[in-house]
């Protein structure tokens, strides 16, 4: 009896052919199993394809069969931001496109997910009909790293923001970036830019266009008829030509070149360095002209405390105003909160006119008076309460604004010149100046302006 062993060149499967002479007996499983094993076969061995091979003697039967190792799955990232910034004018439901608003910044505040990780799995082993053992590819496991400004979760497949700011992929490494460089101007081709943290724009903010920070915002060309917002502070390395819509907003301070024809608002300080021309500038401290030549004239201009210049007005008599110890919008908020004080009073009369209406039916009526007419005297008497206790909040807030524009009376304004049709104010009292004054230092003293 011959019996052909043939194994497949990658040793995953293995057959076998029972070739009898005449007489001969069949083999047993057992036997062909030994046959198998003493030709190195030891693994997939099919018992059921072995007794197929001895019920049919001269066909080919595969016996043996291999188990090729499984395919490991790769690790995947997912990430919550663009990678790309697509540079594509917004679209609303109507199908109106704005061209101002192109999605050139992607924001996240602190907490926000910014990329998510399905972790790789490694393939199983295989092994060939010769026991081999067949090892599985290694899975992709990609990088997955939380740079400055994010943080890894606890368990590794999630990265939040810690800040705000704007996310990148940078070398690898998920970050958020607090600082947004723009190395070009903000026009068509970023359209409006809103962002969580500060802004450094190299180029220049053109006419229609606006720029708007949590931080700071500095730029390091011209501001056009556009406009600045920033709750930090605006630098501006030239300067602002505002026009008629133009508008620079800091919470902190202003610092630019030049203002002409524009509107400008800090909550702290203005530094301008050479001229303010026909523009609405208000701080909620101090201006301050810094050039040798500086000069403001025409326009209106405020400033809690103190405003510093060279020249106010000009020699033509251009009609300018400036203030000093002055609270934007104060005046109005004490208007606002005297009313609204006279108003409770006028409410606190009514009810009180009231509550004595029930109080002498209840004097009246005794044991007989309603229950229903009880509680609604209960309700009128909590009414009065709350009033009066509005009232005395409004009071105190009415005082804390007398006290201020007191204050304010120490206001000041110093200039080397200061030019007809030019008209002064400190706190509340004003002046307009009908001739040149030199070397002025304006003040309140006893009730009235004083020019030093």
């Amino acid at each position: 009896m011959n019996i052909d062993l043939d194994l497949s060149i990658d040793k995953m499967l293995a057959t076998i052919c029972i070739r009898l002479q005449e007489g001969e007996a069949l083999p047993t499983v057992e036997e062909l199993k030994q046959y198998l094993a003493k030709g190195g076969i030891n693994y997939g061995i099919d018992e059921k394809a072995l007794e197929q091979a001895i019920k049919n003697p001269g066909s080919i039967i595969a016996v043996a069969k291999g188990e090729s190792p499984t395919e490991p799955i790769d690790g995947v990232v997912e990430y919550k931001f663009p990678l790309k910034t697509e540079i594509k004018p917004k679209e609303d439901k109507s199908g109106n496109v704005d061209y101002f608003d192109l999605g050139f910044v992607f924001n996240v505040k602190a907490g926000d997910l910014l990329a998510t990780k399905t972790p790789p799995v490694e393939g199983k082993p295989g092994h060939d009909v010769t026991g081999k053992v067949l090892m599985p590819k290694k899975p992709f496991n990609p990088k997955f790293v939380a740079g400055k400004g994010a943080k890894l979760s606890e368990d590794g497949l999630s990265i939040f923001a810690e800040v705000a700011g704007t996310p990148r992929l940078i070398d690898g490494r998920v970050v958020v970036l607090q600082t947004l460089d723009v190395d070009k101007d903000v026009d068509f081709a970023t359209g409006n830019i809103v962002f969580n943290g500060s802004v450094n724009i190299r180029g220049s903010v053109l006419s229609g266009f606006s720029v708007e920070a949590d931080g700071d915002v500095i730029i390091a060309g011209i501001v056009e008829e556009a406009t600045v917002k920033a709750k930090g502070n605006v630098i501006i390395r030239s300067g602002f030509e505002g026009g008629a819509k133009g508008l620079l907003q800091a919470g902190k301070s202003v610092n630019v070149k030049f203002v002409h024809n524009g509107k400008v608002f800090a909550g702290e300080d203005v530094l301008i360095e050479s001229e303010a021309f026909f523009s609405r500038i208000t701080a909620g401290n101090k201006i301050i002209m810094q050039g040798r030549n500086s000069q403001i004239t025409g326009g209106n201009v405020e400033a809690g405390m103190e405003i510093r210049c060279r020249a106010i007005g000009s020699y033509k008599h251009t009609k300018t105003l400036v203030s000093a110890g002055v609270v934007p919008g104060l005046r109005e908020k004490l208007e606002g909160v005297t009313n609204r004080i006279k108003s409770i009073e006028a409410q606190i009369k009514k009810a009180k006119e009231l509550e004595e209406k029930f109080l002498y039916l209840k004097k009246r009526q005794k044991e007989n008076f309603p229950q229903a007419q009880a509680e609604a005297l209960e309700n009128v008497q909590k009414t009065i309460e709350s009033y009066i206790n509005q009232k005395e909040s409004l009071q105190k807030v009415k005082e804390e604004i007398i006290k201020t524009k007191e204050e304010r009376k120490g206001g000041r304004i110093i200039s080397d010149i200061i030019y007809p049709g030019v008209v002064v104010t400190i706190a509340d009292i004003s002046q307009e100046i009908k001739e040149e004054i030199r070397g002025a230092n304006v003040r309140i003293e006893e009730g009235e302006l004083k020019f030093y």
